[in-house]
């Protein structure tokens, strides 16, 4: 406390002192956000056992026309959007991520959904092929978020909150169509800019926010403590 953290060593240095506490209380799974851009910073922190766990993003919104096959999401479409619900906590729990987690209850779920659905803040888009919902996003103020906090919160952003599309449709175009209506809702809003975030280990998301144009803003480095 108090003291100014001006040099990558003084990281090195503070987190050995508050480490050695934190061990004792039993916290061993820790995390850092830092600024993707300070290449300094993030070195220090890899040499402290941390490693890349997690990616926030950010673009600006590009003007782009809506295009075909995506529409926002009705209460008619509920039972499909639960069919897609689980695709994404699935997917994340397979090898390279891991990130196994307790099921969400279908109930909470369905309820969440239908709160949203009303919302002409919250864009839930849909995309159709063959007459049937393969794929989902969701669009919110950034003020919902959790993780999006300080100055990870920009003025005048959008963030995508979630999205899935089935695996059998994954390359075929739907993800992009699905982009390109959430960046035409997004200026519909006027909103400035869009963020989200990925597990790095997703090797699906890694690869596809980048090339939609999201840069990497914030990385949340971790470390878990045998």
């Amino acid at each position: 406390a108090g003291h100014a953290v001006e040099e990558p060593e003084d990281v090195r240095d503070l987190y050995s002192a508050a480490a050695a506490r934190w061990v004792d209380e039993g916290q061993t799974r820790q995390y850092v956000l830092v600024p993707a851009s300070d290449s300094a910073l993030i070195d220090a922190w890899f040499r402290l056992s941390f490693g890349r766990q997690h990616a926030h993003g950010i673009r600006e919104i590009p003007d782009v026309a809506w295009p075909d096959g995506v529409r926002l999401a009705t209460e008619d479409d509920i039972d499909e959007l639960m069919e897609l619900a689980p695709l994404l906590s699935d997917h994340q729990a397979e090898s390279p991520v891991f990130g196994r987690t307790a099921p969400d209850d279908p109930d909470e779920v369905r309820k969440s959904i239908l709160e949203d659905l009303p919302r002409t803040d919250i864009g839930d888009l849909v995309f159709e092929q063959d007459g049937r919902i393969v794929g989902a996003f969701q669009l919110a103020p950034i003020e919902l978020s959790n993780s999006h906090v300080s100055v990870a919160r920009p003025p005048g952003s959008v963030l995508l909150a979630w999205a899935a599309t089935l695996p059998a449709v994954r390359g075929s175009g739907a993800g992009v169509a699905l982009t390109d209506a959430g960046f035409a809702w997004a200026r519909e809003q006027a909103y400035e800019t869009m963020v989200t975030d990925w597990r790095e280990t997703n090797l699906l998301s890694s690869r596809f926010w980048p090339k939609r144009g999201f840069r990497r803003s914030f990385l949340r480095l971790y470390r878990s403590i045998p």
